[in-house]
């Protein structure tokens, strides 16, 4: 169920609950509590009750009944989370730092692209992303040769001529008389999604990531490894913490004025068949 309020439009999420439920109350005279609490699935309304007066921060069983119930985005219920989460450490400012950050570019401020499977076949070569991060930093002549010997991988004159054009075309950059500009979008793409385009560009990071190993000064780069075992309940969160520091990570460390362009690779995957 839904209403006409959007979660977006709120810095506290006890709130939002609360907005919700004067809205239904005032559009249902025989709407209560406990009927609410029956809907989201809650199995008594205690819990609810105790949410409602701010005794207690909705947990993991009830994020998702709230998120349900309101019919969230993916989107729109990381939003929710992080707004508990925010509450929840208050009292940390390096974590509410960043939990602000991420709110914000979750509120309509994160001016990121989210490629379409079509998109993304298009700019799936490696080199594209450096590209678009190297001309964040600054205007870039256009001059293909000189281009592509700023990069430390192989990639010829001819392959940055046609990324560059691709990502004309998708409106990341812009040609202004004989210089690339860059538009302040980020690319992005949907996550665990079984697409080959998306394996591809992996495999190309983690074979100049393999190079790195042999061409990079030990001081340039850092590559880790961590051999653990999992079970199969935390795998889901061990995806979320990943992409939590990952953002975590940009936030911190990319530098818009930047003297040179990085990638950061993270691999988490099966050494053995299920025990």
């Amino acid at each position: 169920m839904s209403t006409t309020m959007s979660i977006f439009d709120y810095s506290d999420y006890l709130q939002f609950i609360k907005s919700s439920m004067e809205h239904y109350k005032n559009n249902d005279p025989k709407w209560n509590v406990s009927r609410w609490a029956k809907a989201m699935g809650f199995d008594n309304v205690t819990a609810l009750h105790l949410i409602l007066g701010g005794q207690r921060r909705p947990g993991e069983k009830a994020i998702p009944k709230f998120s349900k119930y309101f019919s969230f985005s993916e989107k729109e219920d990381k939003y929710f989370r992080y707004l508990i989460k925010k509450d929840l450490t208050k009292n940390d400012l390096e974590i509410s730092h960043y939990l602000d950050t991420q709110i914000r570019k979750l509120n309509n401020e994160d001016k990121s692209k989210q490629l379409t499977e079509a998109q993304f076949k298009v700019v799936a070569e490696w080199h594209h992303f450096a590209l678009q991060q190297l001309i964040s930093r600054g205007p870039v002549k256009n001059d293909s040769k000189a281009i592509s010997k700023m990069l430390k991988f192989d990639v010829t004159p001819s392959q940055v001529t046609q990324a560059l054009e691709n990502l004309c075309e998708l409106g990341v950059i812009k040609k202004v008389d004989d210089e690339f500009h860059n538009v302040e979008v980020a690319l992005r793409t949907k996550h665990d999604i079984p697409s080959e385009a998306l394996k591809q560009h992996h495999e190309q990071m983690m074979d100049n990531a393999k190079k790195s190993i042999r061409t990079i000064p030990v001081n340039e780069r850092q590559i880790h490894g961590r051999t653990l075992v999992v079970t199969k309940e935390n795998l889901q969160k061990a995806s979320e913490m990943i992409r939590d520091f990952s953002d975590q990570f940009g936030v911190e460390i990319d530098a818009p004025k930047g003297d040179q362009v990085y990638q950061l690779n993270i691999q988490f995957f099966p050494l053995s068949e299920k025990l």
